[in-house]
Formats: structure tokens, C-alpha cells, sequence
């Protein structure tokens, strides 16, 4: 058996790595369970989580997030301390990076923001600071999250937080009677609510392949309360990205370890059926749902499904008048175009359209940006969603059950982005951050080489292009 062999670890589970190599002493085990990064930019990665699942906050003037002052240390820390020269080790991910925010770039120099107004001027430059910031924060949770030991607390975390945030959307329909389409939530819009229900909830699944019984119970609760939550919200685009993201979960369980997935049946099962026991039992809450229901009979007179192909077209229309560079960052809701309006909105004028939401993060970025932009994005998904999978069944043979539900989030969270205009803000960029850090796990795996076997020391305040590192515990 070779140093690197697999083993089973306390909880039963495959582990990548011993628990204690024969050449290393106590201490420097020790050391190499623990996390590569301080533990106080560990634990603001953590809390970044939390508010990018609870985005109730904006810093003003610039509209980003309040996950962006907890980010500056990490930021700091990542290319300005960190010994180990990472960005060398990233430069795949942290080229296209470059390449969406330099076509960006590019569409706001090439339609000439001098020829507009000064307001103008500075809502794109503005979007190009908020490109930047959600590029960097893709880049440094890569980085950050190519750690174990991160990446499984941090899902935990994130499993909490979307069952926090099902709280306060059940408060407001229990207290405030917010129950149902279109009845103008109290904390966050309603699409809001739908896409974090969408992204997030699959951080609860992993816990069902365990073998912890109070784990497993606490998650069945968390998982009615957010499928109850959806239910009274009325986002229709959740339920279906939540059915799938499951189907998604369950099938990469069934392939990497099909006798480890059977445990999925009991708890999802149960779920289920306590969920229909309570719609059976609320007249309210079955009518709202139902109601929604009732909409995917005759889609051409729903309101809401016609105004999201009348704002497709738009988009498209906007994208063929620059189809290179786009017609710029943040200028979406600027541009005048002709449309073919449907019979449910006949006699609307085409300018009642122009400040309203794209509700299609794909075709409004292909509309800004042009091809110059959207191409290495598009990159960027495709890579994500095939490496992704494959990463998944990886460590998830290893005992890994964190990955499945990283990649059934990313599945979920980018079929609802084709009817919600979400790119831009922070958890889309952070997702794919974790999910690159996630193919980067696998592929350390795949060649039995351990990430570190003890803690990185720090300079001050060395770059991280740098090419001088220190010998860790496992070169000594």
C-alpha cells in the first residue's frame, strides 16, 4: 500500500489521503488536517457565504453587496500574502476571467462613451468596477475554496443559511399573509427569493448520504421548510430547478456510489409526503399553488411567461444592432427598439418596455457585451458544466458528498438564470468560483498529490506572482 493509498476515515467515508503518513510526525499531521489559510480570512470566507445567501444589504452609490468589505481582506490576503504562488497554478481561470472583463472593456470603449451624457458615463464605468469586483470574486473563491476542510464547512453553512432564509420568506407569508404570486414580499423580491431557493438548496442533500440520524432529521425539516417557502412564493422557475437540481444529485450519487444513494430514499421520500400532507391541509396555501399551477395550461395568455419572450426578442433585437461589441455595459434599459407585441399585450407601446428587467442574464449579457464578451463566458459555463460533473463522481468516491450538491447548485442555478436577470450580482460568480475550486480538488485527487501538508507561511506583503515558496512538510 503506498503512502497516497485511499483509507477510511472515522466516519466511514473514503478519504484521498492518510490520516497519518509514516514519515510525517504527530504535529505535521495535525498541521496538514488543518485549513492552508488563516483562520480569520477562513472565517470571513464564511461569512461572505452567509450574505451572499442573505443579500439584504447594498453598500450605497455603488450597489454591490456587503459581501464586498468582508472580501477586501481576503482579496488582500490572496495576492498580497499568500507565499505560495498560486495565480500560476489558477492562470486558466484567471485568463478567461480576464477575457470577460477586458470584452467588457472593450464594449464600453467601442460605443463611445464620450457621445453620451455624463450620467451616462458613469452608470457603465460603474458596471465596469462591478465586472471587475464579481471577477475577483470568482478568482479568490477559487483560490480559497481549494481546501477540504473549506469546503465542507463552508456547505454546511451555506445549508443553514438558505434554511434561515426559508424562515423569513414563511414568516412573511404566515404574519404578513404574503401568500402567492404577486403579493410584493416584505425582505426581498420574489424572483430573489425563487433564484437563492434555486441556488442554494441543494447544499442540504450531501447530508442525506451520511449515516447521522439527528443530521439527516434536521435536514428533512430544513428541506420542507424551504419546499413550503417555494410553494407560497410562487416562483415557478424554483420548483422546476429544484426537481432538477435533486434528479441531478441523484443520478451522480447513483453513478459514483450507487449503495450510498439508496439513503437518499427515505428522507427525500418523507420530505415529500409532508409536504403534500400540509398543502392538503391549507386551503390558502393549495390555492395558491395550484393557481400556478393552472398557468402551464395556457402559457400564450400568461402574462409573465409572454412578457419574458417579448423581452427575449428584445434583447436579440438589441444584439443584432452591434452583434461584436454590444451596445455597452449598463445601457441595457437605454436602447430603443421595435417590437412585435403578442395579443395579451396589444395596445402596450414598445417604450413601456425599455426600463424593465431583461429576465434572461444570458441574452441581456450577449446584448451589452456582444460576442467580444459573451464568448468567453460562455467558455466558462461549458467548462464548469462538463469538468463539473466529472469532479463531482470524483470525490464523491472519496467520500466528498460536498460536490455533488456544488455542481446540482450550479445545474439549478443556471437554468433559472434563463428567466432571471441574476449575472449580475454576487452569488452567480460565486458559485462558479466553488465549483472551479471544486475541479481543482478533483484533479489533485485524480493524481494522489496532496494539496498541502501544512500551513502556508505568510510575507508581508509579497505578490503572489511570486516564484519562491517554502518547503512545506511533505517535501522535507
Amino acid at each position: 500500500m503506498t503512502p497516497f493509498s485511499k483509507f477510511r476515515s472515522s466516519r466511514g467515508d473514503e478519504a484521498p489521503f492518510p490520516l497519518r503518513p509514516s514519515y510525517l510526525t504527530p504535529r505535521a499531521c495535525a498541521a496538514a488536517r488543518q485549513s492552508r489559510h488563516p483562520s480569520h480570512i477562513s472565517n470571513l470566507f464564511y461569512l461572505c457565504g452567509v450574505f451572499v445567501v442573505l443579500p439584504f444589504f447594498d453598500i450605497p452609490f455603488i450597489g454591490l453587496s456587503v459581501t464586498a468589505p468582508l472580501l477586501l481582506p481576503v482579496i488582500y490576503y490572496a495576492f498580497f500574502q499568500t507565499a505560495t504562488p498560486w495565480v500560476r497554478r489558477y492562470r486558466g481561470w484567471l485568463l478567461i476571467a480576464s477575457a470577460i472583463w477586458v470584452g467588457m472593456g472593450v464594449s464600453f470603449v467601442a460605443n463611445g462613451p464620450w457621445f453620451v451624457a455624463r450620467e451616462m458615463q458613469a452608470v457603465e464605468f460603474l458596471y465596469l468596477i462591478r465586472y471587475f469586483y464579481w471577477l475577483l470574486v470568482f478568482a479568490v473563491t477559487a483560490y480559497i475554496a481549494s481546501d477540504f476542510r473549506i469546503q465542507r464547512r463552508l456547505a454546511t453553512i451555506l445549508a443553514a443559511a438558505v434554511v434561515v432564509l426559508a424562515g423569513l420568506r414563511c414568516f412573511e407569508g404566515f404574519v404578513f399573509g404574503k401568500v402567492g404570486a404577486w403579493t410584493n414580499t416584505v425582505f426581498t423580491t420574489q424572483n430573489t427569493y425563487g433564484i437563492l431557493f434555486s441556488t442554494f438548496t441543494p447544499f442540504l442533500f450531501p447530508v442525506f448520504l451520511g449515516r447521522g440520524f439527528l443530521r439527516k432529521a434536521f435536514c428533512v425539516v430544513g428541506l420542507l421548510a424551504i419546499l413550503f417557502a417555494c410553494a407560497i412564493n410562487g416562483s415557478r422557475g424554483s420548483w422546476i430547478c429544484i426537481a432538477l437540481e435533486l434528479a441531478v444529485f441523484c443520478v451522480l450519487a447513483l453513478v459514483s456510489r450507487p449503495r450510498a444513494s439508496l439513503r437518499l430514499i427515505l428522507p427525500v421520500g418523507f420530505t415529500a409526503l409532508a409536504l403534500v400532507a400540509i398543502l392538503a391541509g391549507s386551503a390558502r396555501v393549495r390555492e395558491a399553488v395550484l393557481s400556478r399551477f393552472n398557468t402551464f395550461d395556457n402559457l400564450e395568455m400568461e402574462k409573465s411567461y409572454m412578457f419574458r419572450k417579448v423581452m427575449n426578442q428584445r434583447s436579440m433585437k438589441i444584439f443584432s444592432e452591434s452583434p461584436l461589441w454590444g451596445v455597452g455595459p449598463g445601457r441595457y434599459e437605454n436602447v430603443y427598439v421595435a417590437l412585435e407585441m403578442p395579443a395579451v399585450f396589444r395596445g402596450r407601446a414598445d417604450d413601456n418596455f425599455m426600463r424593465m428587467s431583461a429576465h434572461n442574464s444570458y441574452l441581456s449579457f450577449l446584448a451589452e457585451g456582444g460576442l467580444v464578451a459573451t464568448l468567453p463566458l460562455a467558455v466558462l459555463l461549458i467548462i464548469l458544466a462538463v469538468r463539473g460533473a466529472w469532479s463531482a463522481i470524483v470525490l464523491n468516491r472519496r467520500g466528498e458528498r460536498w460536490a455533488l450538491g456544488v455542481y446540482a447548485s450550479f445545474i439549478g442555478m443556471s437554468v433559472h438564470l434563463w428567466v432571471m436577470s441574476g449575472i449580475t450580482t454576487t452569488s452567480p460568480w460565486f458559485l462558479y468560483g466553488l465549483l472551479a475550486a471544486t475541479i481543482f480538488l478533483a484533479s489533485r485527487v485524480r493524481k494522489q498529490k496532496p494539496l498541502s501538508m501544512s500551513r502556508e507561511q505568510v510575507f508581508r506583503p509579497r505578490f503572489a506572482f511570486a516564484t519562491r515558496r517554502p518547503v512545506d512538510a511533505l517535501e522535507r
